[in-house]
């Protein structure tokens, strides 16, 4: 005999049911309602069993009878809708109380073993891609990013979706896991039938690649019950701080070089440029049969360097790169995150 389990979209067990005469019509268990910030309304619920995983499917501990629920690295009260101790790094960030739940915002939000929150991840999508794509396709990654948050993919088996080991997966299957993701993902961008859904593919790799910014999931650390505290030190930093990270800004410039990389690759397997830059892709089977006739194709000898350009480019050749290989040559002005990427890269965005 078995318990089923139904939940909201915050991972809230609300009804818990079995089918103990096996006659195919359920027998209630436990139905259970809850307060914006977890505390069960008694009034509305039915307790006839024993399960204590309940709000964000955290378990209720009832020890001293205080009813506080077990979020692994600490314990939250939804009485006051506060953790009960401080976030080891309260000390770096202003806009949020150092106990608070959620970002205050536990309707659409919920507390996962992820470090980064939702707004965090919409503001690095923002900053990464604000100048290349259109806001319609900003907000599919946006979408495809809460998505990879979802409750269903928080188990063990999903861990390398968040760039962290797991019971299932150790630190080192995690990555191979995650570099597979990533080029399985890319893989269905390349090949979707339309774009909104290329993105929306490829919008759930970049979530893993920046929770892969994350400090707290470095070295893909294994998710643990009691000693796991690291693993929520960056849960409530500002946006500011987490866009300041260098990590984050390696993590944009992976991503920015991946969606080059697909976009090259889905225009070869058959896809053409629109007039407002976006793709959008061929019906071949119309045109198999037909003969093309192509534009006429001009070909000239590349300019060569003048002295000065020769001189400029020894002169660089002599200045020693930092550790993400950029000189210096490429950066623009009033742009102080251009020293974080590399010359060839900085060479291809800014189209020198």
């Amino acid at each position: 005999m078995y318990d089923y389990y139904l939940k909201d979209h915050l991972g809230n067990t609300r009804v818990v049911f079995t089918d103990e005469n096996t006659d195919g019509t359920p027998e209630i268990l436990q139905a259970d309602n809850y307060y914006p910030f977890g505390m069960i309304a008694t009034q509305y619920s039915f307790n006839g069993g024993s399960n204590q995983y309940l709000y964000n499917g955290k378990e209720l501990q009832g020890d001293f009878s205080l009813n506080w629920y077990d979020y692994s690295a600490r314990y939250y009260d939804p009485q006051l809708g506060r953790f009960t101790t401080m976030d080891p790094l309260s000390s770096s960030f202003y806009k949020w109380t150092p106990y608070n739940y959620c970002l205050d915002n536990p309707v659409k939000l919920f507390e996962s073993n992820g470090a980064w929150p939702t707004p965090i991840h919409h503001a690095i999508i923002g900053r990464t891609f604000g100048s290349t794509l259109s806001p319609a396709q900003i907000q599919i990654l946006k979408n495809a990013s809460d998505a990879s948050d979802a409750f269903k993919h928080q188990g063990s088996g999903d861990s390398y979706m968040h760039s962290m080991g797991s019971s299932k997966y150790t630190p080192a299957q995690a990555q191979v896991e995650y570099n597979n993701f990533i080029e399985r993902q890319k893989s269905l961008f390349i090949h979707a039938k339309d774009m909104d859904n290329a993105l929306y593919q490829l919008g759930m790799a970049f979530h893993a690649i920046m929770d892969n910014s994350c400090p707290p999931h470095s070295g893909f650390q294994v998710w643990r019950t009691r000693d796991a505290i690291s693993h929520h030190k960056a849960e409530n930093m500002s946006v500011d701080q987490a866009l300041s990270l260098t990590s984050v800004m390696d993590a944009e410039a992976l991503m920015q070089s991946i969606l080059s990389e697909v976009m090259e690759a889905r225009k070869a397997a058959g896809e053409n440029m629109t007039s407002d830059g976006l793709l959008s892709s061929n019906d071949n089977s119309q045109t198999s049969n037909k003969s093309v006739q192509l534009d006429e194709v001009v070909v000239t000898a590349k300019k060569p360097e003048s002295l000065e350009q020769r001189i400029e480019n020894m002169l660089w050749q002599s200045v020693t790169p930092n550790a993400y290989g950029n000189t210096g040559r490429y950066n623009q002005s009033g742009r102080t995150t251009d020293q974080y990427y590399s010359d060839d890269f900085l060479k291809w965005y800014y189209d020198k």
